[in-house]
């Protein structure tokens, strides 16, 4: 039984509707609200000792091009008019001015076009994908003195393309832009003025939108090394396609962890809003707390067997209810190890 599965079961009644508030505003569509900067937070000094852990954390024990070599990248933009909603595509040239890539927002794909039109050239070493994406949502109206997990999640995944640029890395994102709508960035061969265009619109696109986003990874599996995917992991039907992922490509799991996700406050009594309905939980019993602590605990437990054991990846865990530049400088020590086997 999943977390999901246990809130709406008459035991647990509720004993937590939905993962909280926050899988409501993913699901309906509603954008989050507009970026907040986070207070003193020491941006140079995190890209500086991202720089540094970078290239330990990415290495693979056989890379497929062999020290040194090189990747074949793919220089890709998609997007979807708004008023037709056909999807359209367009080339992006070597050295091309990303602004210019919101016009693909109101293009159209011509009749017989073919929709993957990819530029193909030879690229420095390690080139991959960054994804941010916020599965879950967040609870709204939280009074508790944490981050909220999309400022988190924004601003861990600029980090780590800005890290990446500086160990002359060719990273692109995966932004979801709307339901089942994403938007492919690589930084060409323009990183200083093309990362500009690229660091707004991951502040703008920390959205739900996991699994398309994994999906457009998997398309171009022969033309990436590696993908940093960085989520709350709390939605569902992902495992399969970052197995697939992980199997093939070096791949970096930042999970953000939110307070609410592994236990309750005891607060007393508390609305929660999941699917349409409503229910409101005492949260001041503790048998409340404690099955809602137990079912949390195994969906951690899954993500972390999802992550390293199924897709053979490497995870970190963020908190929001801790200083996120301590965290994300020492990036290397956050990582999860494996269980030891038992003989």
């Amino acid at each position: 039984m999943n977390i999901n599965d246990w809130i709406m079961t008459g035991g647990g009644l509720a004993a937590l509707i939905g993962l909280l508030i926050v899988i409501i505003l993913a699901a309906t569509g509603k954008k989050p609200p507009a970026e907040e900067v986070i207070p003193d937070f020491d941006a140079k000094g995190v890209r500086r000792e991202l720089a540094r852990q970078l290239p330990g954390l990415l290495e693979r024990p056989s890379s497929r091009y062999g020290d040194g070599g090189s990747a074949q990248g793919t220089i890709f933009v998609a997007g979807r008019n708004d008023d037709s909603y056909q999807e359209s595509y367009r080339r992006a040239e070597p050295g091309d001015d990303l602004a210019h890539y919101h016009t693909v927002l109101n293009a159209t794909l011509s009749p017989g076009e073919d929709p993957f039109v990819h530029t193909r050239t030879n690229l420095p070493h390690k080139t991959g994908l960054i994804v941010p994406d916020i599965s879950g949502g967040w609870m709204p109206g939280s009074q508790q003195a944490w981050l909220s997990r999309r400022d988190v999640i924004a601003t861990t995944a600029d980090s780590l393309f800005q890290a990446a640029v500086d160990c002359r890395f060719q990273p692109g994102v995966v932004l979801p832009v709307a339901d089942s709508e994403t938007l492919v960035l690589p930084c060409g061969s323009s990183p200083a003025q093309a990362g500009v265009e690229i660091r707004r619109l991951i502040k703008q696109a920390a959205v739900d939108g996991l699994t398309d986003c994994l999906d457009q990874i998997g398309m171009r599996l022969n033309e990436l090394e590696f993908a940093i995917v960085v989520s709350d992991f709390m939605s569902e039907g992902w495992e399969e396609k970052l197995a697939a992922i992980g199997s093939r490509l070096t791949l970096l799991a930042i999970q953000i962890v939110d307070p609410d996700d592994v236990e309750l406050p005891n607060v007393g009594w508390m609305d929660f809003e999941h699917g349409g309905e409503f229910a409101s939980v005492n949260t001041s019993k503790g048998k409340v707390r404690s099955d809602y602590r137990e079912e949390a605990a195994g969906r951690q437990d899954s993500i972390e067997a999802a992550v390293m054991e199924r897709a053979g990846g490497r995870l970190f865990r963020v908190r929001t209810d801790a200083p996120l530049d301590s965290q994300l400088k020492q990036l290397r020590n956050l990582e999860r190890q494996p269980v030891p086997s038992r003989v």
